[in-house]
């Protein structure tokens, strides 16, 4: 009967070992899940980057014209090179229609099927530009930034075709964009260029949010809506002059997304100028926030992590006091 007792409290202290060491790795398994959704579900555009040629901004040139391209002044990554997965920053020159923000990088930035995706290279011995380290301090910094030029862009090796570009650096965290700075040229093909083209540099890519597609949406109406309200009152004007030149009649409107119109009719006489009444609204939409919560796998972890101690508390030996001792 004893050894059957203490069969169970080690067959008891094992389970309870192994509980308690499962529990420790979903603790750090979700805890690296939880660092790296954050990183990802934090990316966003951090301002313009500028081009000049020996401290003069330039607006563009030839392919093999040695230029210097930098984020604002005092741009960083969240942390340094140093910590576990380590904070790095990249360069990238992509098609117009690529997403920057969604990028991935391994060896540059992962290709993107039926877009053109490169790095960009160094003027010095044609490198790439990728995984650099930020600097530990100032934390994150983006230092060291080499000179550029488009010169391995050829039609033989890595074909840089005419169109829009966006160009620019990333900060990456397991090789998921955190946070970019973005540029954007135009390239045109050119028979003298030794590589044949050239590039200058065109307005940066404007920021794609729902506030300003609809604010853009509400501006083109209220413009069409006001154009057909004043032809309303010009007519409604005419039609009240022939009729007596003491009467004028005003129709004015402001358009939001209700489209409210505001009609004022008056016996005036000498009335130097039309009254209007205007109305303005203002819209903002927020982007909802998507994506499964890691809480439940966090509580998971925590309970197994308690009960493998409770276990192993249950299954430890009994401790016998000799006689005499309580």
């Amino acid at each position: 009967m004893i050894q059957l007792a203490i069969t169970r409290r080690r067959y008891a202290r094992q389970l309870g070992l192994a509980v308690a060491a499962l529990s420790v790795a979903m603790v750090t398994i979700v805890s690296g899940i939880i660092q790296h959704g954050d990183a990802s579900a934090a990316a966003t555009d951090q301002g313009t980057v500028s081009f000049t040629v020996d401290g003069a901004p330039t607006t563009g040139g030839g392919s093999l014209m040695v230029f210097s391209m930098n984020p604002p002044q005092g741009a960083a990554c969240p942390g340094s090179g140093a910590q576990t997965p380590p904070y790095r920053w990249q360069s990238f020159l992509v098609d117009d229609a690529v997403n920057v923000s969604a990028l991935t990088y391994s060896s540059g930035p992962n290709a993107v099927t039926g877009h053109f995706v490169s790095a960009l290279y160094d003027s010095a011995g044609g490198n790439p530009v990728q995984n650099q380290n930020p600097a530990a301090n100032p934390l994150g910094l983006i230092a060291g930034i080499p000179t550029f030029n488009f010169a391995v862009f050829t039609a033989d090796s890595l074909p840089l075709a005419p169109g829009t570009y966006k160009i620019g650096f990333a900060c990456t965290l397991g090789g998921d964009t955190v946070s970019y700075w973005t540029g954007r040229i135009i390239v045109t093909a050119d028979a003298g260029d030794p590589t044949g083209f050239t590039w200058a540099v065109t307005s940066p890519p404007p920021p794609t949010t729902p506030t300003s597609d609809q604010t853009s949406s509400s501006d083109a109406s209220s413009s069409s809506e006001e154009t057909a309200s004043s032809e309303e009152s010009s007519s409604s004007s005419s039609s009240s002059s022939s009729t007596s030149s003491s009467t004028s009649s005003t129709i004015a409107s402001s358009s939001s997304s209700s489209s409210s119109v505001v009609v004022t009719s008056s016996t005036v006489q000498n009335v130097a100028a039309p009254v209007v009444a205007t109305s303005t609204t203002t819209f903002a939409a927020t982007l909802a926030t998507t994506g499964a919560s890691p809480f439940d796998a966090v509580m998971v972890a925590v309970l197994l992590l308690a009960f493998g101690r409770i276990v192993v508390l249950l299954a430890r030996r009994p401790r016998v006091l000799p006689p005499g001792s309580r």
